[in-house]
């Protein structure tokens, strides 16, 4: 588990893959190169509950103080103290409300996902709760292809869902997603 106040402050260097992904965004910054996705649940979800699930699979792989600077011109991923105290680890959107919350739900993760991350000032992931219905919520993820990829963003959400079911480091409580 990486720990943001023990680390040093320089995680190193990008993989090939990362900075590929880096150089592409500095030639064409107003262009999302973001992997997002949402999951339905079909049943009432306790915020605070999924909010420390969140905060785990944050602490866990890192995602909550990791961004990049340039060091002698070169990128690296580094450790920002500031940043976990600066973050809300899990957005709470409630559209049950709206007159039709589905679409609402679509816009909003459209308008969200189109938004260039700044990879130097950003948070390079962005957790959101979207309550369609008192049974019904959208829990959607976001997060900078530098730093996930559709594998690494899966074993992320795998890891709030055991968190959140209680099966890491607890007893089990009602699963959040159903996952194979």
């Amino acid at each position: 588990m990486l720990n943001y106040r023990t680390q040093p402050d320089s995680l190193g260097s990008l993989t090939a893959g990362q900075r590929s992904m880096w150089a592409v965004q500095q030639l064409r910054p107003e262009v999302p190169y973001d992997i997002a996705g949402f999951l339905a649940i079909d049943h009432h979800v306790e915020v605070e509950r999924l909010t420390v699930a969140c905060e785990s699979a944050a602490a866990h792989f890192g995602t909550q103080c990791a961004r990049l600077s340039l060091v002698d011109g070169e990128p690296v991923f580094i450790v920002d103290r500031q940043l976990p105290q600066k973050l809300q680890s899990l957005r709470c959107i409630d559209l049950r409300a709206e007159p039709d919350p589905v679409e609402a739900a679509h816009r909003w993760m459209n308008d969200n996902y189109h938004r260039p991350i700044d990879l130097f000032g950003d948070q390079l992931t962005d957790l959101a709760l979207l309550r369609i219905t008192d049974n019904l919520s959208y829990f959607y993820l976001r997060a900078h292809h530098v730093l996930f990829d559709g594998y690494g963003a899966y074993n992320f959400i795998r890891h709030i869902a055991a968190a959140y079911s209680g099966s890491v480091g607890g007893h089990h409580r009602r699963q959040l997603l159903r996952m194979p």
